[in-house]
Parts: structure tokens; sequence; C-alpha cells
């Protein structure tokens, strides 16, 4: 699945206030809020990058190795895909 595109749910809600991240769905009755880091790969989501890319970009933006944080960048995305944040397209 690691060449499919990750893209945010069109029905994700979303507002971002400072470092804090708040996700709704009109289809939920309650809401997520996510912080730090969270909210950067949130904003990386925007142009629909693959897995790879999505680390690659977020390694390179903090300085960090890419295999330090490959696990739990995909954990993450895998937690948004679950509770439907997040989509894969091809």
């Amino acid at each position: 699945m690691r060449t499919h595109r990750l893209q945010r749910s069109p029905e994700a809600l979303f507002r971002i206030v400072g470092r804090d991240l708040y996700l709704a769905s009109p289809h939920r009755p309650n809401f997520d809020v996510l912080s730090g880091s969270a909210t950067t790969i949130w904003r990386a989501l925007e142009v629909a990058p693959t897995l790879e890319e999505l680390i690659e970009a977020l390694a390179d933006a903090h300085g960090a190795q890419r295999d330090a944080i490959e696990a739990d960048v995909g954990s993450f995305v895998d937690e948004l895909r679950e509770r439907g944040w997040v989509v894969t397209r091809s």
C-alpha cells in the first residue's frame, strides 16, 4: 500500500488552532484533538503524498533520520485511517 496516495477524508472537518488540530465529522458525535507533530502531518497530507513521501518530507523538515521516524509515522497514519480521517487512493 506504500504506492497509494494518502489524503484527508473529504468528510473530515478540521481547524488548526496553534499547535492543536481539531477533527470532526458530520457522522460522528465526538471530535478528536491532536497536537504537535500530528498537525505537521495533517498539513503535509494536503498534497496527497505517498507514505514514503510523507516520511521523507517530515524527516527533512525536522532534521531527523528517516529510519528513526518511519515506524511512528506509519503507525500514526494507520490510526488516522482507522478513525476515518485519512483515505487512500491510487
